[in-house]
């Protein structure tokens, strides 16, 4: 394991010009039609990254920095293919029925559909968001086709954890809006367990989502991964130690751990859904090292 320090970059980001960009859908292994953009201009790219997004709520709200973090990639001359899982932003799909287990499985379909593409020789790297973190060390790990690399921004490393901060969420939301808390979090597992839907981030979830939240670590299985990771903490406020937060993946090696600047794009603040020049050419710096780094760890 690697730690590195968060560079000193002036936070300013400037318009560029836009990069080719073909959007359409493409059908998962279920049948389902996921909306796609593919970013970049090369018709035979040796590598192409995926981009697996946050879940739910701050999917939305990671939206645009996460088109403007792909236009940035494109610029640099990667390909990128961004997409909605089932069920989330432009797909179909009823999300409030799935789970960790079904977007695992979209995130094959897109490396599928890449691969379908580009040629079955192109390497897929995988940059994830969030519990998006999740879902795509999951893909990378226990999925039917390789996984070169893994980039995750700001994960969840443990899913039970972030779901009672979803939780939590609600019952804040309930007091701002009733001044009182109606439906505690005892309340809302209960209803879950009856096969009851209930609100977490502005939407509907069910106990597919809750129980395979409530039993995903991302230790584990970045343990077993044989790929290369990087790992970007991205703290609510200068100064945090990034060792600190990410203690959790300590002593695993090929995993190389980054300290972004204090910005949280998944935040409801308005400030926050504009991607910062400093962490854009963090992300750039860390998805452009050599994947092959032998002999670093812990």
């Amino acid at each position: 394991m690697t730690l590195d320090a968060p560079p000193a970059i002036t936070p300013v980001l400037r318009a560029a010009r836009l990069a080719p960009m073909l959007r359409g859908f493409f059908e998962n292994r279920r049948g389902r039609s996921l909306y796609h953009a593919l970013h970049g201009e090369h018709p035979d790219p040796a590598e192409v990254w995926i981009f697996c997004p946050a879940l739910l709520e701050e999917a939305t709200f990671a939206l645009r920095p996460t088109v403007q973090l792909a236009e940035a990639f494109a610029r640099d001359g990667a390909t990128v293919l961004r997409f909605d899982y089932e069920g989330q932003g432009e797909s179909e799909g009823d999300a409030r029925r799935l789970g960790l287990a079904d977007w695992t499985d979209d995130v094959v379909s897109a490396i599928e559909w890449v691969r379908r593409r580009f040629g079955p020789e192109v390497r897929i790297n995988l940059l994830a968001q969030r519990a998006g973190a999740l879902v795509a060390a999951e893909a990378a790990l226990r999925g039917p086709l390789p996984v070169h690399r893994l980039l995750l921004l700001a994960p969840v490393l443990d899913g039970a954890k972030h779901f009672d901060e979803c939780l939590r969420a609600h019952l804040t939301t309930q007091l701002a809006c009733f001044n009182k808390v109606s439906e505690p979090r005892a309340v809302l597992k209960e209803q879950l367990q009856r096969g009851q839907f209930v609100s977490v981030l502005g939407h509907d979830v069910g106990q597919a989502l809750a129980s395979s939240l409530s039993g995903a670590r991302l230790r584990p299985l970045l343990a077993d991964f044989r790929g290369e990771t990087d790992v970007i903490h991205l703290a609510r406020t200068a100064g945090r130690d990034v060792s600190a937060a990410l203690a959790d993946l300590h002593g695993l090696p090929r995993v190389h751990l980054h300290a972004g600047p204090p910005v949280t794009f998944w935040d409801q603040a308005g400030r926050y859904w504009e991607l910062t020049a400093d962490l854009s050419a963090l992300v750039l710096q860390v998805a452009g090292r050599d994947a092959g780094r032998q002999g670093e760890g812990a």
